[in-house]
């Protein structure tokens, strides 16, 4: 008997301890807040990066000294005001004349009045735009930095100018990422050439000789975003040599930064315009002549083969 009620004691006491830690356990379960996690995925009114903002990228060298931009949205906006047909409630720091227009209802477009001046920093304020569902903009305030100045050569090469082979002219294209200063001044425009004018060179060398000066012609295209630069005609100059063109720092763009200089050279071979001038002839003999009409001969055949004195007219002059 004092047997079986050890054993029943002892059983009894696993029994209160077994249920105790189950206890325990079912308790610390209870404890997590059961509204934690669909909270989290409630979305907020404010959440940020909910409408990603950028500016579209400048183009090295635009197609308008005015250098404009693009603001792209991620998602459609509107005017918190109501609508798109109003101009788009945006404003620039520093204040800048210009205008903003609707592009599409996700891109607005800023086109100043004046030229943006290289290097200038500026920042344009959105928050007066709102997207759907009460979505934020970011960020709600775009930061911009125009581009410093720029230029580059991008044709420089003698180009054959007329029909005649052995005629020829010098070429280089110089293209700049801002205006000009001063350039969109009636007033200040000549000036600004006879500026460009005096950076301006090219030189001529041929082996064994010194380098000569070759006269140029500027013009200024697109605004002054373009400059042309052309030498003289020169015939086939019968030797080798070398023709470089040189810009020296100067030039000044919007806003007052000056420009990088820039130089480029060509090869001049007195073969390429023999090679060409023989291919010009053969060209032009080829089209000149019927398929089915005889060549004349201009020098009659010898009975050795040879070429003999021109053959002559049996007609008496």
């Amino acid at each position: 008997m004092k047997t079986f009620a050890v054993a029943g004691r002892k059983f009894h006491l696993i029994f209160i301890i077994s249920t105790a830690i189950l206890l325990a356990a079912l308790s610390g379960c209870d404890s997590s807040p059961p509204a934690a996690a669909p909270a989290q995925r409630t979305p907020s009114a404010a959440a940020p990066a909910d409408v990603a903002v950028s500016i579209a990228p400048f183009d090295r060298f635009p197609d308008t000294t005015l250098h404009g931009f693009h603001l792209r949205f991620s998602q459609p906006v509107v005017h918190r005001g109501g609508g798109r047909n109003e101009t788009p409630p945006l404003s620039i720091r520093p204040p800048v004349a210009g205008t903003f227009r609707w592009s599409s209802d996700s891109e607005i477009y800023f086109a100043p009045k004046d030229p943006l001046p290289a290097g200038a920093q500026l920042e344009v304020d959105l928050t007066e735009l709102a997207a759907a569902k009460n979505l934020a903009l970011n960020p709600p305030i775009i930061a911009l930095s125009m581009p410093e100045p720029q230029l580059a050569i991008t044709q420089c090469q003698m180009r054959q100018i007329s029909s005649d082979p052995v005629v020829r002219r010098f070429d280089v294209a110089i293209y700049l990422n801002h205006a000009l200063e001063g350039y969109w001044s009636d007033r200040e425009r000549e000036r600004v050439e006879q500026t460009a004018k005096t950076l301006i060179s090219a030189r001529r060398a041929f082996r064994d000789s010194e380098a000569e000066v070759v006269p140029l012609q500027l013009r200024v295209v697109d605004g002054s975003l373009l400059l042309e630069i052309s030498g003289t005609e020169m015939l086939r100059p019968g030797r080798d040599g070398t023709m470089t063109f040189t810009l020296e720092p100067g030039l000044i763009a919007a806003g007052g930064k000056p420009f990088n200089g820039a130089s480029c050279s060509v090869e001049i071979h007195d073969r390429d315009w023999r090679t060409e001038l023989k291919a010009d002839i053969a060209d032009s003999t080829a089209r000149s002549v019927p398929a089915k009409a005889v060549p004349v001969a201009f020098f009659a055949p010898s009975s050795k083969g040879r070429e003999a004195s021109p053959a002559r007219s049996s007609k008496r002059e």
